[in-house]
């Protein structure tokens, strides 16, 4: 292991847009954390630096997969860099780990879509 981290962000555009984030009316500020020389695979990128967490200012942020990953990278960013604590998502806890949809049942779909529009209609 080499003690680096990366996290993987949803690039804007994708399928979470079309059919979760806007109907819900929300846009994906991930396109903020991409960098030029990012390349977006499979619908994601990946990052090491939250920095640009304080230009996106989410109001929400969603966690799926490991959040225990995204947690720690975004308690470090926060003591590296103290004005992510004012991130409107970061300051409000407005940190939700949710489901991932893709790879769900027809029968399993509707609770996650449910559990997707709480947290992003708070």
């Amino acid at each position: 292991s080499t003690g680096k981290s990366f996290l993987r962000i949803e690039a804007a555009g994708g399928y979470s847009d079309q059919y979760l984030l806007e109907p819900l009316g929300c846009i994906n500020v991930g396109d903020v954390l991409k960098t030029k020389n990012k390349k977006v695979d499979k619908g994601h990128f990946s990052i090491r630096k939250l920095d640009a967490l304080a230009k996106a200012k989410p109001d929400v942020i969603v966690m799926t997969g490991d959040p225990f990953a995204v947690q720690k990278a975004l308690s470090a960013a926060v003591k590296k860099n103290p004005a992510l604590a004012q991130v409107p998502a970061i300051r409000d806890l407005a940190i939700y780990s949710l489901p991932f949809y893709a790879d769900s049942s027809v029968i399993e779909y509707p609770a996650i879509l449910r559990q997707w529009a709480v947290a992003l209609n708070d």
